[in-house]
């Protein structure tokens, strides 16, 4: 995550699916990077988020190519463009407000090796940010010791 001298820096991305359908803007604080989680969707997909409010997000055009996947307790829709099949970004509804979390991999001009990240276990359930990827283990093992703070 960024450190605690850094403040948090709000800029406008912009970014597409791969066919140019879906287009969209931003304000997002890319300072402290984005997350990798192993739940299956998110290794399916191979994505990489960053979450702003809602208000914060605007969808230029597509949305009658965007298509909706939806699972478990579907409090995240997972939308994606229909006609090249890229994930987009998520509408996720949280406790503390509407959120949209941008696949950082659709953003326009920004150089993902400069971004941080942080891995979630969400395979296991377990939400504790990391600074490596968890661990592999079996369905039933119990978390290995070692979670970033």
């Amino acid at each position: 995550m960024s450190s605690s001298s850094q403040q948090p820096t709000v800029v406008r991305v912009r970014g597409s699916c791969h066919c140019g359908a879906v287009r969209f803007e931003a304000d997002a604080d890319l300072t402290s990077g984005g997350f990798r989680c192993n739940c299956s969707a998110c290794m399916k997909f191979g994505s990489f988020i960053t979450a702003v409010g809602a208000s914060s997000f605007t969808l230029l055009s597509g949305d009658d190519v965007l298509g909706t996947y939806q699972f478990g307790s579907r409090s995240i829709e997972r939308r994606f463009c229909k006609s090249c099949s890229v994930l987009c970004f998520s509408k996720i509804t949280a406790p503390d407000g509407e959120q949209v979390g941008i696949n950082l991999n659709t953003l326009d001009d920004v150089e993902l090796k400069d971004l941080p990240v942080v891995y979630f276990d969400g395979r296991h359930d377990d939400f504790t940010p990391r600074s490596e990827p968890a661990p592999v283990r079996r369905q039933g093992e119990p978390p290995t010791a070692g979670a970033a703070s």
